[in-house]
């Protein structure tokens, strides 16, 4: 079976130091770590960076997005396509150009992440449907950040039961694509940020497994 992608994969590459370009204009910064010359694209505080040069496979001249200029700059992400199989994936929302069908593990992902995001009671063809895992944003915690992290696991849960609840009505569904579990696997809290990031693994009833990052 086919759906269309909008859920995209891609690695974060490993950046090991980044430094501003003194005298250059626009500004820019030096960026340097490991494979760099699969890069991509680029974020800076998380705004899309659309001018960059791989100087070298460890090395990229970064031009600093104009809302982010005199900025600190808390976080610099550099990615590269890739199955969200891999240990180390991303994903991102968006209808992808060119408009592309997905089967197969990729479609179980993408199935699983739609569903995580939605809002129980938003969805007029089923009310009870969704993880719910947007309600989360925003949300009171405690001081170890430990209930938030309670709400995400039940999020995740809930994902699990209405997938494997909707994908029993499909009996043609291939095994790649059916959701056999999902689990969270580790939990980090960025206290500057207040950002929540979270590994989970997701493996479909062929056996085959991927990891998602999800902040």
């Amino acid at each position: 079976m086919k759906d269309l992608r909008v859920v995209s994969a891609k690695v974060m590459l490993t950046i090991q130091s980044i430094a501003p370009v003194r005298g250059f204009y626009p500004p820019s910064i030096l960026v340097q770590g490991k494979d760099l010359f699969k890069t991509t694209e680029v974020e800076i505080n998380g705004i899309l960076a659309t001018e960059f040069i791989i100087q070298s496979p460890t090395r990229l001249i970064v031009r600093i997005p104009e809302s982010q200029v005199g900025q600190v700059l808390s976080t610099v992400r550099a990615f590269a396509p890739i199955s969200p199989s891999y240990d180390k994936a991303a994903v991102s929302f968006g209808m992808v150009r060119p408009v592309r069908y997905i089967t197969g593990l990729d479609r179980m992902v993408q199935a699983w992440l739609l569903l995580f995001f939605t809002t129980p009671g938003t969805d007029i063809f089923n009310i009870s449907s969704g993880g719910g895992a947007r309600t989360l944003i925003g949300k009171t915690t405690d001081a170890g950040h430990q209930s938030v992290a309670a709400d995400l696991a039940l999020c995740i849960d809930r994902t699990k039961m209405e997938l494997m609840k909707a994908q029993a009505n499909a009996p043609y569904l291939p095994m790649e694509e059916r959701l056999m579990s999902s689990s969270l696997i580790g939990v980090n809290f960025d206290r500057e940020s207040s950002t929540l990031f979270a590994d989970v693994s997701l493996i479909s009833m062929a056996g085959t497994a991927a990891q998602l990052s999800l902040g």
